[in-house]
């Protein structure tokens, strides 16, 4: 009868680790879950449609006469074509969370005249600011790595700054 209580409590106790560690996994993912869906609704708010594979990626705008966009943070990329052809963009704030700016992805935004680049980019895609015509001046930050090709094409008068660290 001994024996028989000993392996109970001992099955017990090797048992009670692995439920905690579950139990600590599920609420990770809860927690994780939670933060996407108030990212998205703060995307949605913005008039941002978010998607990728980690659903942090701005991939379109649902209104393409949009004049002030400030991307939440949380938000990692800003995919390729994300706001190309919003042609009424004047603005756009990017959070400190966003490390890579797609290929075309504000690719004939006339009328954009601001963007701020944060430290956390490392990446420009090709032709990402192409025909930002307004665009007057811009401040690449250290951080950036990677310039694609014809990145800054088409604007009249930009004066580029890099931003030391």
């Amino acid at each position: 009868m001994n024996a028989q209580r000993i392996f109970l409590l001992g099955a017990l106790c090797c048992a009670l680790p692995l439920t905690l560690e579950a139990r600590h996994e599920n609420e990770s993912a809860i927690k994780t879950e939670t933060n996407i869906n108030a990212l998205r609704e703060a995307a949605e708010k913005a008039g941002l449609v978010l998607g990728g594979d980690d659903g942090r990626t701005v991939v379109e705008v649902r209104d393409n006469e949009i004049t002030v966009v400030h991307i939440p943070d949380g938000v990692t990329k800003i995919e390729d074509n994300a706001f190309s052809r919003c042609s009424s963009l004047l603005s756009v704030t990017i959070p400190d969370t966003v490390t890579s700016i797609g290929d075309f992805a504000f690719y004939n935004c006339h009328r954009l005249a601001r963007v701020n680049l944060p430290g956390s980019v490392t990446s420009i895609g090709r032709g990402a600011f192409l025909h930002c015509y307004n665009l007057g001046e811009i401040t690449i930050p250290a951080s950036v790595t990677k310039i694609g090709t014809r990145a800054f094409r088409g604007i009249k008068s930009v004066r580029v700054f890099t931003a030391e660290q």
